[in-house]
């Protein structure tokens, strides 16, 4: 173009800066940040956040604590926590608690009630016959039980009977609850 116009290059920003032409770089901003001005931009930022945290633990720390309500016990519980030993329950001695399984209920005596009953004959042989073989999920879930007396493998949802009787009350999730006539037993995986 400087050759059709018969300009020079010398000659084109004298020209530009004559006519009051703006510079290629663009109008000037108030807001335009530039090199190690962004620096300074975040310290002040920063600075202010790390100002409103300091207010907000000095304005927490100078609260009181908040109070806390403890229950008082009830007079008939202080007063059977203040009668003789002898009244209450006896502690059992620790040779007592070793001689029994962790995992279930002490037997307890001179209440009348002498504890779980030991399975009947009939649950002892269907148990012996059935194996739970597998569980499906669903709804409703599903036992696979196994027995090995007829050779056949029954697929049953609660309340369904498997044999002899012994209908299913509850599948979970690794163990079957059968009632055989009001007796529970249990087949697990």
């Amino acid at each position: 173009m400087r050759l059709i116009r018969g300009k020079t290059a010398a000659a084109q920003p004298a020209a530009q800066s004559s006519a009051g032409a703006q510079p290629a770089t663009g109008p000037a901003s108030p807001w335009r940040v530039t090199g190690w001005q962004w620096v300074f931009v975040a310290t002040v930022l920063l600075g202010l956040v790390l100002i409103v945290e300091v207010v907000t633990l000095v304005i927490q720390l100078t609260r009181p604590a908040p109070t806390i309500q403890i229950a008082t016990p009830a007079p008939s519980a202080v007063a059977a926590a203040t009668e003789p030993t002898a009244a209450r329950e006896p502690i059992p001695s620790l040779a007592q608690s070793v001689a029994r399984p962790v995992f279930v209920a002490p037997i307890t005596t001179g209440t009348g009630d002498a504890g779980p009953k030991p399975p009947s004959q009939d649950a002892k042989q269907l148990a012996g016959r059935l194996t739970l073989t597998g569980i499906i999920t669903g709804d409703p879930p599903q036992a696979i039980i196994e027995d090995a007396e007829s050779k056949k493998t029954h697929f049953v949802s609660p309340g369904q009977t498997v044999v002899d009787g012994a209908v299913v009350e509850q599948v979970m999730e690794n163990r079957v609850i059968l009632n055989l006539q009001g007796e529970k037993v249990e087949l697990g995986l």
